[in-house]
């Protein structure tokens, strides 16, 4: 039985370390995604610019605006859904931690207890 504690303890440390990992890269991830969220918003505000210059530009050009604004729409969609992907790793990285939590409890609950046969 206490070979099946000290399994019990070193699998619970192992999901522990694991999900602590699976946390980082997570939150990597996030930043990640945050980082290219800046960059597309950075991007919709060029495409902006080039629109209204295209505009000024002459009547040929007004089509090449009209077609920035079904990019910029895009853009602004793909914008969205970045921010999303990213609050749900952010949740994803609240909840592993969360996990982790309680895998550490486990095992310090694994580690006190001693089994009788």
């Amino acid at each position: 039985m206490v070979n099946f504690a000290d399994h019990m303890s070193q699998e619970a440390e192992g999901l522990s370390e694991k999900s602590n990992s699976v946390s980082i890269s997570s939150k990597d991830m996030s930043d990640t995604l945050n980082s290219v969220a800046a960059s597309m918003e950075q991007t919709v505000g060029s495409i902006s610019m080039v629109a209204t210059a295209a505009e000024e530009m002459n009547a040929t050009i007004a089509g090449i605006a009209q077609n920035t604004d079904q990019v910029k729409q895009i853009s602004d969609t793909a914008v969205d859904q970045v921010r999303g992907a990213s609050n749900k790793i952010d949740s994803l990285a609240t909840s592993i931690a969360s996990i982790s939590e309680v895998a550490e409890v486990i095992a310090d609950i694994s580690n006190r207890s001693t089994f009788s046969p």
